[in-house]
């Protein structure tokens, strides 16, 4: 099993968008045993996949070739032992509330290191 973590960007965030993508993935992932987290806002998307080696690189290339963003780039992949969103086929969570609990500036998930993203997607999940 390995966690993929990646980080895009996007201009075209709207709800109707983001209301397809969760639609879409969480029937996916369920019927996959995917879990995971996508983390969107301030023109980002943050997204971690956990599963089958096999099934997420191929669900990471189906989602690296989806026109709604780009920049698309692996932050972190590892091998894992065990699932850290066990319960969340797909959970979709606006990275406004973020905001609304730090003075960071300028946020760049770019530069942010895979724990960094996981300690940021538990705390956007808290707030939510």
């Amino acid at each position: 099993m390995i966690r993929l973590i990646y980080v895009s960007q996007t201009d075209n965030i709207t709800f109707e968008n983001n209301k397809d993508i969760l639609t879409t993935s969480f029937k996916f992932n369920q019927d996959n045993q995917i879990s995971g987290a996508l983390v969107y806002g301030l023109g980002f998307f943050i997204q971690c996949l956990e599963g089958d080696e096999e099934t997420v690189h191929a669900l990471y290339k189906k989602i690296a070739q989806d026109t709604r963003h780009y920049d698309v780039k692996i932050i972190s992949e590892k091998s894992i032992d065990e699932r850290h969103f066990p319960q969340w086929h797909m959970s979709l969570m606006n990275l406004s509330a973020y905001t609304s609990i730090t003075d960071k500036i300028d946020f760049n998930p770019y530069e942010m290191h895979s724990d960094e993203l996981l300690a940021l997607i538990d705390q956007v999940s808290m707030i939510v």
